[in-house]
């Protein structure tokens, strides 16, 4: 529910100190990226009843002359009708967060004398959100964030990396030579292409503004196939390594190899592949940062919110916790979750990982991780 103050400090932190805070583009920035060339009730992602944009985010994104002293009367109304929809199930089945039609949300709205009321505050407060994040905007144009990025040995990106990614060439550019991602240079180029997708899109149609000329141009773009993955893909991880098939979780064994192994060997190709040390991703979260792989492995989404950490992907407010705690467990106030720090002592040293606690001066020291280079085969 605070979506906007957690994105205006980060990109306030990125550009006051450029050289050492870099955001990456994560799956959610995704969609909202996509959305932009989207239509209402066509499918948006923040049209979605879970997972997606909380409810009461919205009030922060609308303009002083728009927040009416009915706001926290409407939203209750929604509250309620998303604690119905969660209680029958009916979250994943087709309601969506949209003012009108026959899916919408408003339909579980009591009384009925109210839905018109609560679905123009859901359709105003719906523009005012996307108007907030349109490419012309700050925050809009913060969104649109790198891949990845090689740091202390360490290729970071969001969800992960498949080594079968990494054997698909880049689409053609004028600029550039037609190459297979298996390289950090090709990761930057990909970097590089991706932040310009929507600089070569045609003029502004009569009626159209340039944001909206933009958001068509990236939401065509090629490139959009390989963000996707990248934000998405979750083979490094164990508890996901069966979901997919490669070369790794066949092998031509009489018996599948334990998904941790077929984790760890999917992680060992991609750092060869890279000639790096190791890989860090967030997007699948658990209660505390996991150091796979003989720590070529980070996987950083500890659940740092707090709101995830009680709710998961629904949209609960404090009167939903006390109805129906089984949906919406009471959030703690006090932080939990960790990060972590890699430093050495010079240039030659091994990167040592540090663990660090949400609770002040608790720190786990994970020991020296080598900052060696894997033989390329």
């Amino acid at each position: 529910p605070d979506s906007k103050a957690v994105l205006t400090l980060v990109r306030e932190l990125t550009l006051r100190f450029p050289e050492h805070v870099h955001a990456l583009l994560g799956n959610h920035e995704l969609n909202l990226l996509l959305d932009r060339a989207r239509s209402p009730s066509g499918g948006r992602y923040l049209e979605y009843a879970y997972a997606a944009a909380h409810p009461a985010q919205y009030e922060a994104w609308l303009p002083e002359g728009e927040r009416t002293e009915d706001l926290d009367g409407v939203l209750r109304s929604l509250h309620d009708a998303l604690l119905s929809v969660y209680r029958r199930g009916l979250h994943a089945q087709g309601v969506q967060m949209v003012p009108d039609g026959p899916s919408s949300i408003v339909e579980f709205v009591r009384p009925k004398a109210a839905r018109p009321r609560v679905a123009d505050a859901l359709r105003r407060w719906q523009r005012a959100y996307m108007r907030g994040v349109s490419s012309d905007s700050p925050l809009g144009e913060f969104l649109h964030r790198p891949l990845s990025v090689h740091l202390a040995g360490t290729v970071f990106v969001h969800g992960g990396l498949a080594e079968e990614l990494l054997d698909r060439e880049l689409p053609h550019s004028p600029s550039a030579p037609v190459r297979p991602l298996d390289s950090l240079e090709a990761l930057d180029e990909l970097n590089a292409r991706w932040l310009n997708a929507t600089g070569g899109h045609a003029p502004p149609r009569p009626g159209e503004t340039r944001a909206s000329a933009e958001a068509a141009a990236l939401a065509q773009s090629d490139l959009v196939a390989f963000a996707s993955e990248m934000v998405e893909y979750r083979g490094l991880h164990g508890s996901y390594a069966g979901r997919y098939a490669d070369r790794h979780s066949r092998r031509g064994r009489r018996r599948a190899a334990p998904p941790e192994q077929v984790a760890c060997d999917r992680v060992a190709a991609v750092l060869r592949r890279l000639n790096v040390s190791r890989i860090a991703v967030g997007h699948t979260p658990e209660d505390s940062v996991r150091v796979r792989c003989g720590g070529r492995l980070l996987a950083l989404d500890s659940t740092l919110s707090r709101s995830f950490r009680a709710h998961g992907n629904y949209y609960c407010d404090e009167q939903m916790e006390r109805e129906e705690p089984r949906i919406c467990a009471p959030r703690r106030e006090a932080c939990e979750g960790q990060i972590v720090r890699l430093e050495r002592r010079d240039a030659r040293a091994a990167w040592v990982l540090h663990v660090v606690e949400s609770e002040p001066d608790i720190e786990r020291d994970e020991g020296a991780v080598e900052d060696m280079k894997l033989e390329l085969r």
